[in-house]
């Protein structure tokens, strides 16, 4: 059972895999600033970025296109995916603020 749906370590060095990579980073990020209490004065921006880079080393790792065009592309991949989680991060966190004001 190398994949669940469709889904593998090396879809994230896909353009598709970009939004899954970054809601799973974003995700995790609240996940582990919620659970780990010396975690939670960490800024949210920073710890996505070390996930992220960590991600995408591993991503480009097992996928096995160990050239320069192919790292490359990871590095490429991973700044997408860097924005994405920034925007995923900016847009669920101002509905969780307007939500909360209510």
């Amino acid at each position: 059972m190398s994949d669940i749906v469709g889904l593998s370590l090396a879809a994230v060095l896909t353009g598709p895999g970009i939004p899954v990579a970054a809601l799973v980073v974003r995700q995790l990020v609240e996940y582990l600033r919620g659970s780990l209490p010396f975690l939670a004065s960490v800024n949210g921006l920073v710890l996505a970025f070390v996930l992220n880079a960590a991600l995408y080393v591993v991503a480009f790792a097992f996928a096995g296109q160990h050239t320069a065009e192919g790292a490359f592309a990871a590095v490429l991949v991973w700044l997408a995916a860097g924005m994405a989680t920034k925007g995923a991060h900016n847009m669920l966190g101002d509905r969780l603020t307007v939500a909360e004001a209510k």
